[in-house]
C-alpha cells in the first residue's frame, strides 16, 4: 500500500500509470482511493486542474494480471454543489432478480470493475472539519465491523451497511447523504485476511 498527499494532475496520472503496471500474479484484487475535491465524474489535483474519473480507471483495464479480478475504485470528492435534504416516503422493497450467466468468447472491456462514489451525481460530499469524509467514516466502519464478524459478507452486502449508516449522518443544517455504486463485477467478491499487500515503488511527486 502506497500514499500518495497533494497531487498535481499530472502526478495523479503518473502514480495511476505506475501501478497499473504493477505484476498483480499474487495478489486477488487492487483497490484504488482518491479523496480530493470534484465535480461530476471529474476529480480536481492540487494545482487546480481535473482529471476524469475514466483517467483513473482505464490504465488497469489492460493489466494482463488483473484479468478476471476485481478493480475496485474509492472516490472521496463532492460531485456537484446540491446538498441532500430529507423527506418522508412510504417505503415499498422492490424484489431482485438474479440475471442468468451467458457464455462468452470475448472478454469485455471493462469487467470487474468497481465504482465507488462518495455521492450521487450534482450532489455535494460533506466533510467533518474535525472527523474527515462522511463516507469514508462509514465505509471504514463498516469494513471493520465485517473483518470482525465471523460470517463474511459480499462486498455489495458491505457497501449497502455502509451507505446506510452513512445515510443516517446529519449536520446542523440538516444536510444529508448517500453514495453511490457503479459496478461491472462478474463475480461475488468477498474480503479475506492477507498477510500482506503489494506495495509499490513510490512515485516521485516532489518538484
Amino acid at each position: 500500500m502506497a500514499v500518495f498527499p497533494n497531487c498535481t494532475c499530472e502526478q495523479m496520472l503518473g502514480v495511476v500509470d505506475q501501478a497499473a503496471k504493477q505484476v498483480y500474479t499474487d495478489y486477488d484484487c487492487v483497490v484504488v482511493v482518491v479523496m480530493t475535491h470534484g465535480e461530476e465524474d471529474l476529480l480536481m489535483g492540487e494545482d487546480g486542474n481535473y482529471v476524469t474519473v475514466d483517467d483513473i480507471s482505464e490504465p488497469f483495464q489492460s493489466t494482463e494480471t488483473l484479468l478476471g479480478k476485481p478493480k475496485l475504485f474509492i472516490f472521496q470528492a463532492c460531485r456537484g454543489d446540491q446538498m441532500m435534504k430529507s423527506f418522508e416516503v412510504n417505503v415499498v422493497p422492490d424484489a431482485s432478480s438474479d440475471m442468468p450467466d451467458r457464455g462468452r468468447n470475448r472478454v469485455p472491456a471493462y469487467p470487474d470493475f468497481l465504482y465507488m462514489f462518495s455521492a450521487p451525481g450534482s450532489f455535494y460530499s460533506i466533510r467533518n472539519s474535525m472527523h474527515g469524509s462522511w463516507f469514508i467514516q462509514s465505509l471504514c466502519s463498516a469494513i471493520k465491523n465485517e473483518a470482525a464478524d465471523s460470517e463474511k459478507k459480499e462486498i455489495m452486502e458491505i457497501l449497502t451497511k455502509a451507505n446506510k449508516g452513512l445515510s443516517e449522518k446529519t449536520n446542523s443544517r440538516e444536510f444529508y447523504q448517500v453514495a453511490s455504486f457503479e459496478s461491472t463485477l462478474l463475480k461475488e467478491l468477498y474480503f479475506k485476511t492477507k498477510k500482506d499487500v503489494l506495495v509499490f515503488p513510490m512515485y516521485e511527486t516532489g518538484n
